[in-house]
């Protein structure tokens, strides 16, 4: 990775060549973005989905050792792989 980094900057360079036919024409970025790419949101949904599937793990876990149920998660994860 970082050797690699060294020797493409330290190497003769020549000039590029882009494999696909490019345009000089300006494009606009798009100021205005939908309600769920906003960042507020974002930070919701990535904080919310790992928590959630670490709260429903634990809860089998926890509901087969005192609850005196049966741990069922992984036939559930072989029928999803299957």
């Amino acid at each position: 990775g970082v050797l690699g980094g060294f020797a493409a900057k330290n190497s003769p360079s020549h000039d590029f060549n882009a494999p696909t036919r490019t345009t000089k024409v300006a494009r606009e970025i798009p100021t205005e973005v939908p309600w769920y790419r906003s960042r507020f949101f974002q930070m919701i949904i990535s904080g919310f989905l790992p928590f959630s599937a670490i709260y429903i793990e634990l809860h089998y876990i926890f509901a087969s050792m005192w609850g005196h149920q049966i741990y069922t998660l992984f036939g559930i994860l072989l029928f999803a792989f299957i």
